[in-house]
């Protein structure tokens, strides 16, 4: 309860972004498809950033309504067009209107408020949470007299996180000296009602608010006056996950160990195939220098001892000397763990040589004294013995940790700018050939459902398991028109509170439809692959998430089935610019969109090479294939097409037709953008 409190009240006077890196990042962003239309990457944007472009927004904001730099009028309307068409809310539109029609006598008093008087109590506030020695009357009166003030210049914005302050001050579960559940109830009423009249309701502070008032009725009895027939017993929301009765938890100890035969199990992790040109890629350090591999914690030191041989260490000394050659090996380190245990992790590497082929360009990849290219993947594990079968954990996301709470986004080779993917770390229990996602709640190859946690996802030393029984529903795929390639994973995260953590794979179900756990999901991505390491990515429209509800089975008579929906009809897609009278069309920008406006990007093994361009009144072109030294100059190259050039009558934006005769995975395409 009072980490949700501490959550709801972050420091946030004078709208600072709680990491400027990333504020800046959104805002570099937010501009950049501002200047060219772009609404989805500016949604895109303002959903990654969310937290920190709101600061900025309010902060930008506030300048603009006394400035007339043009600059700074532009940023506010990008913005507002953004949270607009990704929110469907007022917030942002309602915010700078009122802003800007505070007088000069408002204004100033606002300010004193939002640069002493908020601060202070707000971090009285969270002292007074923390348990530090605290003067409670005093400290809940002069927040209810901040609040109150606040409310009297109107700003709507911290009147929610005023009021919500004196709500936790006077909410009894958080200190009950003095405290009064009323008093609570009626702040936290204000800081909602503040919100709901601002258009923000779309953040995890206005959904914890609810909780927390949820919660407090419930512990005080206390009726909710717009519903006093009520019942205020805490329920148990109907997706949630109980333990089959009469069985217990389980704890395994888990030791570090490493997939015995690399490729042998199928994973859903793009870097889980032999195609290591789109493995984690590092350079080689010079002789006598070494390379930091990855981003893994402790860290792990490739040293380059001479020519062809190296080491590597990790804080528990260093390995014998090793080769790296063309053909991926694996070779293990000692690591020393922040808990002073010294635990092994293994990698598989390999480099080039001078005459690598891929997606028929070739490149000189052999090593020399100034470097050369090394690919990685993490093949190490964790493993214990359950009376259920073996459980493996595998580190297919390579970051040195063993499963997540929730997916994450990264970057990866052959991806579109500012386009992320999806990579799970695995696991397996017993005797299974396609891995699932770590998830907290998975089954077994039986149909057994377990629910499991792990203590630490950098240090673990044990799991636990326990054998439920959720109530299930039916849900079936449906992708038609995509040829020669196989479905090799569908990742769908759960997005019901009482089933956090829950992370399904579609395509290690059995049959066309597959009985889950009840509950909302979100589609995240997909992945196909083929023979001979042919392999694309199925992206979901970051703008528009793609939900599923899925509903329990009757017990009798045929269940609803949730479908998802994907595939045909497909369209060519790209985006262009003018330059002057050129119209530049983006190669790397060049993708397939799907019937739910999925992305279909990355297409290794049928790259989409010679997409021909054309327009009225200009010659036309293709998006080429790339040189040698093309590739060599801009590894992305290896997966996406050259720009094209239509030289045009005018400076008129054209309506350009991108076609391909025959996709071996998706047969004829043609498309029109711009105009």
């Amino acid at each position: 309860m009072i980490l949700s409190a501490l959550m709801l009240c972050l420091p946030m006077a004078c709208a600072a972004p709680q990491d400027p890196a990333k504020a800046a990042e959104f805002s570099k962003k937010l501009m950049e498809a501002a200047e060219v239309s772009d609404t989805k990457a500016m949604s895109v944007a303002l959903q990654k950033y969310s937290e920190d472009a709101i600061l900025l927004f309010l902060s930008k904001a506030d300048v603009r309504a006394t400035s007339t730099d043009i600059e700074i009028n532009d940023w506010v309307d990008a913005f507002v067009m953004a949270w607009d068409k990704t929110y469907h809310t007022d917030f942002a539109r309602n915010y700078d209107r009122y802003l800007q029609r505070l007088d000069d006598k408002q204004r100033a008093f606002r300010f004193e408020l939002l640069t002493k008087n908020y601060p202070d109590i707000n971090r009285q506030h969270i002292a007074a949470l923390n348990k530090e020695e605290t003067a409670w009357g005093i400290l809940r009166k002069n927040a209810t007299g901040t609040a109150e003030a606040i409310d009297g210049v109107g700003d709507l914005f911290y009147s929610a996180r005023a009021w919500n302050i004196v709500g936790n001050l006077y909410n009894p579960n958080y200190h009950e000296e003095g405290a009064s559940a009323i008093t609570a109830l009626d702040a936290y009423g204000k800081a909602i009602d503040a919100r709901e009249k601002l258009g923000l309701t779309t953040d995890r502070m206005f959904s914890d608010m609810n909780r927390v008032i949820d919660d407090l009725r419930a512990a005080s009895g206390i009726a909710d006056p717009d519903n006093p027939d009520a019942d205020l017993t805490p329920k148990v929301p109907r997706n949630a996950i109980p333990a089959k009765e009469g069985s217990a938890p389980t704890e395994i100890p888990l030791s570090f160990s490493k997939e015995k035969k690399p490729g042998a199990i199928v994973h859903a992790s793009d870097l889980s195939d032999y195609d290591h040109f789109n493995w984690r890629r590092g350079n080689l350090p010079k002789p006598g220098e070494q390379l930091t591999i990855g981003e893994f914690v402790p860290v792990i030191n490739l040293i380059r001892v001479g020519a062809t041989k190296y080491k590597m260490e990790a804080g528990a000394g260093e390995t014998k000397e090793f080769r790296i050659s063309e053909k991926p090996k694996v070779f293990s380190v000692d690591r020393m763990h922040t808990d002073g245990v010294v635990r092994p992790f293994t990698l598989e590497l390999c480099t080039g040589t001078e005459s690598d082929v891929y997606q028929g360009i070739t490149m000189n990849l052999q090593p020399s004294d100034n470097g050369g290219p090394l690919f990685f993947r993490s093949v190490t594990t964790l493993a214990g013995e359950t009376s259920y079968g073996a459980l493996t954990i595998y580190d297919t996301s390579c970051d040195g940790k063993f499963g997540v709470e929730e997916l994450a986004l990264i970057g990866a080779e052959g991806m579109m700018v500012d386009t992320f993917l999806y990579r799970p770390d695995a696991m397996t229990l017993g005797k299974m050939k396609h891995s699932l996602p770590f998830s907290r709640f998975f089954p077994d190859a039986k149909g057994v459902w377990y629910e499991m946690t792990v203590p630490s996802y950098e240090t673990p030393f044990s799991a636990t398991l326990q054998v439920v029984e959720p109530k299930l529903g039916a849900i079936a795929v449906d992708y038609p028109g995509i040829k020669k390639l196989k479905l090799n994973s569908l990742i769908i995260e759960s997005r019901s509170s009482a089933t956090k953590g829950m992370i399904l794979d579609l395509a290690t179900f059995k049959g066309k439809q597959f009985m889950i756990p009840i509950g909302r999901y979100q589609v995240m991505q997909a992945r196909f692959t083929g023979k001979g390491d042919h392999e694309m990515m199925v992206l979901m429209d970051a703008a528009k998430p793609y939900f599923v509800d899925v509903r329990e089975a009757p017990a009798e008579g045929d269940a609803e089935v949730a479908i998802i929906e994907l595939g045909a009809p497909f369209k060519l897609a790209a985006t262009f610019a003018m330059e002057g009278r050129t119209a530049i069309v983006d190669g790397r920008s060049l993708h397939i969109t799907g019937r739910h406006d999925e992305r279909y990007v990355r297409f290794i093994g049928a790259p989409l090479f010679g997409v021909e361009v054309s327009a009225k009144g200009a010659k036309g072109t293709s998006l080429a294939m790339p040189s040698n030294d093309d590739a060599a100059a801009d590894w992305e190259r290896l997966f996406y097409p050259m720009d094209a050039d239509l030289e045009m009558k005018n400076d008129n934006k054209p309506k350009i037709t991108l076609s391909i005769k025959k996709h071996p995975w998706f047969g004829k395409l043609s498309n029109i953008i711009g105009g």
